[in-house]
């Protein structure tokens, strides 16, 4: 049998795109949406709101990098002092526990 790993390089996009929106719906504290829902390029595939902290999470096959413009919108994100995110399948498991305590943690305040 191919490894859990080897099943993750596998993934479709559209498979992976399920299992984190499968995965952020576990999570208190969050509302989130598929960009595609967005007509704009360079926007991550999700925009999370996970406990009061904005989030970015641009989604990639395998072996793949975001485009420049995908790259620095993920900067402008982060400087404007949110968190943002690319990932692929191999990296998911080592990103969603990150944000699962994101969603436990102290609140912001309004």
């Amino acid at each position: 049998f191919p490894s859990h790993d080897r099943l993750r390089g596998l993934m479709t996009e559209a498979q992976f795109k399920k299992k984190v929106l499968d995965d952020l719906k576990t999570l208190k504290n969050t509302w989130f949406f598929k960009s595609h829902e967005v007509s704009r390029r360079g926007v991550p595939d999700i925009i999370a709101c996970i406990n009061g902290f904005f989030v970015g999470i641009e989604l990639k096959r395998e072996g793949k990098k975001p485009d420049m413009l995908q790259a620095n919108t993920l900067c402008k994100i982060n400087s404007a002092g949110g968190m943002s995110y690319w990932v692929s399948p191999s990296k998911w498991d080592n990103l969603f526990p990150r944000l699962r305590e994101l969603s436990t943690s102290e609140p912001l305040s309004p």
